[in-house]
């Protein structure tokens, strides 16, 4: 299952939400969430350390593992401007910690 991580869905007028830019999707076998791309000209992208192939393990200190992609992406947006750390994984199994600024979707 993909699912743009970049915003989550609220109703219109209501706050002004924003996410990072990431697109993820579940891995069938081993369940760990997986970066597909990030958005272009996104704060994922502009961080420069987040890639294709990296799995994101945390939100905030908060493990990812056994959460829905809506419960993800709720976690991965917030207020345009607000902070988010993530903790990814290398393919390699190293960890790279990024805190990330949200912006419009």
């Amino acid at each position: 299952m993909n699912a743009s991580l970049a915003s989550t869905k609220q109703p219109a007028g209501q706050g002004k939400r924003g996410g990072v830019g990431i697109v993820c999707c579940h891995e069938d076998l081993s369940g760990a969430l997986r970066v597909i791309a990030c958005v272009k000209g996104s704060p994922a992208e502009r961080s420069k350390k987040i890639f294709p192939g990296m799995a994101l393990v945390k939100i905030d200190e908060e493990p990812v593992e056994g959460k829905s992609m809506e419960r993800i992406g709720i976690l991965m947006g917030g207020t345009i401007g607000s902070s988010v750390r993530l903790t990814l994984l290398q393919p390699d199994k190293h960890p790279v910690s990024v805190t990330l600024q949200r912006a419009p979707c």
